[in-house]
This record gives structure tokens, sequence and C-alpha cells, in this order.
């Protein structure tokens, strides 16, 4: 697999990563893993684990909020912050349910002005302005992703590199067909 690395001119990501963040959410919600969503640093990690090199880009972070802002599939990503583990995840809705429910909260969309990314009220600490909410994140999460710890253990309260468990449904998330 090659890297996963912008080409300055189109900014284009390599086609086999396109939408990974979606297939690693979507699949461990129907699987019942996840509630919520996925925390940014574990969604890092998935492009890395499939050989993108993300932590290798100037603003990680960055990078996988403007892939989920770019994407063409029809549904809205909502970034919360997860009463369960205390730690900002990234979840999906449909487009539908977001233009319903999620009136007040900041959105993001996309150059065709579709909706694209919500962040909730539960998030709102985060700031208002999108660039602000990316260098908070950045704040809370890079020194971790940096050093490959991507998953969040909930029991220690801390972050540490993925376990057996974590590469086994990530690859598998990564071949289905969702």
């Amino acid at each position: 697999m090659g890297k996963c690395k912008k080409n300055k001119k189109d900014h284009k990501m390599v086609e086999i990563y396109q939408n990974l963040w979606y297939k690693q959410i979507s699949y461990q919600k129907k699987k019942g893993l996840i509630s919520n969503g996925l925390t940014i640093p574990f969604l890092i990690g998935t492009y890395e684990l499939c050989g993108c090199n993300l932590v290798g880009q100037q603003n990680p972070i960055k990078f996988l909020f403007d892939e989920i802002i770019k994407s063409e599939i029809g549904v809205c990503a909502v970034l919360q912050k997860c009463p369960h583990i205390n730690q900002f995840v990234i979840g999906i809705e449909s487009t539908e349910f977001c233009e319903r429910f999620f009136k007040k909260e900041i959105c993001v969309t996309n150059a065709k002005d579709k909706k694209k990314l919500i962040i909730t009220l539960n998030a709102s600490e985060l700031g208002s302005d999108f660039m602000k909410i990316v260098d908070v994140l950045n704040v809370l999460y890079i020194e971790d992703i940096e050093l490959g710890k991507y998953s969040w253990n909930n029991a220690d309260k801390l972050w540490q590199e993925f376990n057996e468990k974590d590469i086994k449904i990530i690859l598998s998330a990564k071949e289905s067909k969702i």
C-alpha cells in the first residue's frame, strides 16, 4: 500500500483510503461495538494502521476533518463529547436527522453547501470557529497521536497503542462492504 500523502496540487487522497473514517464508524456501530462514535485518535490510528501516513501530515486532525467534509457519503459526521468516556468522538447520523435535530449546533458544510460535520452543544467547549476547534483538538490529542497511542483505555483513563482486538476490528471494518 502506498502512503496517503496529499498531493499539493489536488489535495486528493489515495482512493483506497477514502471514507475509511466512515467505514470504521459504520462497522463498529452496526456490530454494537460503539454507541456514539470513535475518538479522533482512534480514527487517525485507523488510517495509520491501514498504511496511510496521517501522522506524517502537518495537521492530521485537520486532514481527517477535511476528508469528512469532502466526502460524498449521504451522512453527517457528528462531533460530540461522549459521556461514557469523557472524550470527543465522531459519530454519524443521516442528513435528515441532523437537519431536524441539530439546528442550534455549529455546522460545517462542503463546497456544495451540504452539511457534513456537526459540532454538538456538548462539544461547545471546543469553540465556535472550525479552525479554533481543530487547534483545541490538536492540543488535546496530538502528543498521544504522535506517540502511536490511539486507543482510549477507559478503565485506566489513558491513551495506549492499539491492542490485538482493536487491530482485528479495524482490519475487518476496512474489508467490509459497508
